[in-house]
């Protein structure tokens, strides 16, 4: 008993000192600051209030699935001021991102993982936003944990399987309605467990139950995303994942682009993990298989081997379906020669199991430096040319790639505050694996990963610090022609040069209210159209109108009464 209250302690201590970290980091943000996917994500909370699972901001026609929007809902729901709204979004989204360190330390029984988790920032920079990664990456952990328990204990009688592959199908569903990227979860589930039904071939009664389980649990997933579809919009109506045949070609035609794209990706995620977790996880993953496949099949392993194949075919599907993404549009746009924002997820639990393995490594009694670590640490200096001649850091669209945005040139001396320190610290850890000292590893791993989360925090504040000021202006200027009321002046829009943020500004501070398109002032009641100044003479003539209100952005609010 007292043991146990000592981990309920050490437990409410890792949330308290997560969340005040983040909570340090980012409580100056109070407006959505990334367009267009907070606005739509707060948008259709609002509207699941309604019994509506859409969107009615239509400027750029995304429509999110809603699964992070219904969790958001039951946040904003009983507020009405926006602001307020977004702030307890925002904290709600820091107090999810907070509980994963808790999580990973009850799940590995180890303290330094979830001490490390506190400041990765895979993680932790998405506590600056209302964006889903937080509870995307929070599921895949717990359904993580729920897999390795089912197939360790429930696995035994019929029926146990039948209500764990419900479970399994239903959650399955959840993680694929927070996120279009989520395709990825299930069919790495179904190749993990095809691939350890193969591995496990000659041991008959293990095969079939885990064929029954992976059959009722795809049937579950089916028969859930039916009855989600019910209550949610069409497929053809959600932001899905679209077509990649143009992608795919782009990967075959350039292939200088393709590997420029593989090669930055692969130097992120080593940077990003701070390399030797990585290779943790793969040093244990390996020796797990590799010990099944000699000495057979061994009951306490099928657990922890089937969450190792899944997180490895869910990095292999996630790394595909990127790389396909950014293949899309890198011709035209260079930016997409590197996107990490769908990688983050998977690396926050890879980096969980990595530290994990790394202390397990370091602690064996019998102990040497295999041939193969040579081979890897010829790798890993090679990862820093790359980085230092090769890597891509011109034009980062920050969203996307905010665990290591501060790669820029123009902001970060990528030498003397990247290279340099890593290569010295991470040259302790190889020093400390050769020596056999496990103090000495450890207390240098910690450091770098300290050291990256160090140089990513100014970024990290900055960005999202300069747009929230400036998106402050725009909400003035809303306030400043609307006046008190309680109830906004309705205006459509005419014309296609409206500003973004002042579209979804409209709508954030006014809910339920939107700037709908409009063909004359005609269509609107109150004869208000907003048109920007460079469309005025050509879709105003004719009309007898009178400028109430001129935007900084060159919008203007017009009154046409005839």
């Amino acid at each position: 008993m007292q043991r146990y209250r000592s981990q309920i302690g050490i437990s409410l201590l890792l949330f308290v000192v997560a969340f005040l970290f983040r909570y340090s980091l980012f409580s100056f943000v109070n407006l959505p600051w990334i367009i267009y996917d907070e606005y739509i994500y707060l948008d259709t909370a609002r509207q699941i209030l309604r019994g509506s699972f859409i969107t009615h901001l239509t400027l750029e026609n995304q429509i999110y699935p809603p699964g992070w929007s219904v969790m958001l809902a039951a946040v904003v729901g009983f507020i009405s001021n926006p602001i307020t709204q977004y702030r307890a979004a925002l904290i709600f989204t820091m107090m999810l991102s907070s509980s994963i360190p808790v999580i990973a330390y009850w799940y590995t029984k180890k303290l330094v993982p979830a001490l490390l988790l506190i400041i990765f920032m895979p993680l932790v920079v998405y506590s600056n936003s209302i964006m889903s990664e937080t509870l995307y990456t929070l599921s895949i952990l717990l359904f993580i944990i729920t897999m390795h328990c089912v197939v360790d204990n429930d696995l035994k009688e019929t029926r146990h399987i039948i209500l764990s592959a419900v479970v399994t199908g239903f959650f399955l569903s959840f993680i694929g309605s927070i996120r279009s990227f989520g395709v990825v979860v299930p069919s790495s589930f179904a190749l993990a467990f095809v691939l350890c039904i193969i591995a496990w071939r000659h041991q008959h009664e293990v095969r079939s139950r885990l064929l029954w389980y992976l059959g009722g649990s795809l049937i579950s997933l089916a028969v859930s995303n039916f009855l989600l579809g019910l209550l949610m919009p069409s497929a053809d109506k959600l932001y899905n994942i679209p077509s990649y045949n143009q992608a795919i070609t782009t990967l075959f035609i350039h292939p200088i682009l393709s590997f420029k794209m593989i090669a930055n990706q692969l130097t992120a995620i080593g940077l990003e993990m701070a390399w030797f977790p990585l290779l943790a996880f793969g040093w244990k993953t390996w020796t797990l298989f590799r010990e099944t496949h000699k000495k057979g099949e061994h009951a306490s392993r099928r657990g922890v081997l089937v969450v190792r194949a899944f997180l490895v075919f869910l990095l292999m599907t996630s790394f595909g379906l990127t790389l396909l993404h950014m293949a899309r549009d890198v011709v035209k746009n260079p930016q997409y020669l590197l996107f990490t924002r769908y990688m983050d997820p998977v690396l926050v639990v890879m980096f969980m199991f990595g530290v994990a393995d790394g202390l397990e490594y370091l602690k064996k009694q019998k102990r040497h430096f295999p041939s193969v670590l040579y081979a890897v640490l010829g790798v890993w200096l090679l990862s820093f040319v790359y980085l230092y001649f090769g890597f891509f850091r011109e034009t980062y669209k920050f969203g996307n790639t905010m665990a290591v945005y501060f790669l820029r040139e123009e902001q970060t001396n990528l030498l003397w505050e990247v290279i340099a320190p890593s290569l010295l610290l991470g040259g302790v850890v190889w020093i400390g694996l050769w020596k056999q000292s496990y103090k000495v590893s450890v207390a240098a791993c910690i450091l770098l990963t300290a050291w990256i989360t160090w140089i990513t925090i100014p970024s990290a504040r900055e960005v999202p610090r300069y747009v929230v000021n400036d998106y402050h202006t725009y909400v003035v200027e809303w306030d400043d022609y609307m006046g008190d009321s309680r109830y906004p002046l309705t205006v459509c829009r005419m014309g296609k040069t409206i500003k973004n943020e002042v579209y979804y500004m409209y709508s954030f501070l006014y809910p339920y209210h939107y700037l709908e398109s409009c063909d004359s002032p005609k269509d609107v009641i109150s004869r208000r159209v907003m048109v920007n100044s460079y469309e005025r003479l050509d879709l105003l003539q004719g009309y007898a109108c009178q400028t109430e209100y001129a935007f900084r952005s060159g919008d203007m609010v017009y009154y046409c009464p005839q």
